[in-house]
């Protein structure tokens, strides 16, 4: 499990990624994005997976456990979704785009909270 702050959940699949020396494939349409936060980062030019994600968890299991383990945060209240797949390191690390094309997903070198604060506000 991780919690992807600085550098959102694609900072946040490279870090699990590297731990455990692996390649993955994830695909965008799985991902949860709030309809706010699209709009904040379509205004500021950023990335949504490449921007500070506190309070998301990202886990890691066995596709056997999946379903106990999403059955038993969305009892509770909590959304959850498959996201991806683990493959072997020399795959990559993936971004399935909603179009289907797999592209290299890029590894955050800064939060991208960082360049819209960096912007200038327009009122």
């Amino acid at each position: 499990m991780h919690d992807p702050t600085e550098g959102g959940v694609a900072g946040g699949l490279h870090e699990l990624a590297d731990a455990a020396n692996v390649g993955f494939n994830v695909y965008e349409e799985k991902i949860f994005v709030p309809v706010e936060t699209h709009k904040i980062c379509a205004h500021f030019q950023i990335d949504p997976l490449q921007l500070i994600s506190s309070g998301s968890l990202l886990i890691v299991a066995e596709e056997s456990k999946t379903d106990k383990i999403i059955g038993s945060l969305c009892k509770n209240g909590i959304q959850a979704a498959i996201i991806g797949e683990v493959i072997d390191s020399v795959l990559g690390r993936n971004l399935v785009t909603n179009a289907g094309e797999k592209n290299v997903l890029i590894r955050p070198d800064t939060d991208h909270l960082w360049k819209a604060l960096e912007k200038p506000i327009k009122i």
